[in-house]
């Protein structure tokens, strides 16, 4: 995250004083804490997307299976109707 004593130093050398700098220091720090995700909500995002992938993977190949099948049936129907 942000080094608040650095980044407050940078502000002093600026020449904003030390309250003004200390306080731009810790709004910053906030302002980042608040908006930024931790390491910990990534990975959990992560998770989740990945799972919710690995069922629409499932659900993809039963579809496909599906079509085989109906792709199969279709044929057997049309080759009956052609042997009438």
């Amino acid at each position: 995250m942000l080094d608040t004593l650095k980044y407050s130093k940078h502000l002093q050398t600026a020449g904003l004083s030390r309250d003004q700098a200390d306080a731009q220091a810790e709004a910053l720090s906030e302002a980042i804490s608040e908006s930024v995700a931790t390491r910990a909500q990534l990975e959990s995002v992560e998770l989740k997307l990945t799972n919710r992938i690995d069922g629409l993977d499932a659900q993809i190949n039963s579809i496909r299976w599906m079509i085989g099948l109906l792709i199969g049936m279709v044929t057997v129907i049309l080759v009956k109707l052609l042997v009438m």
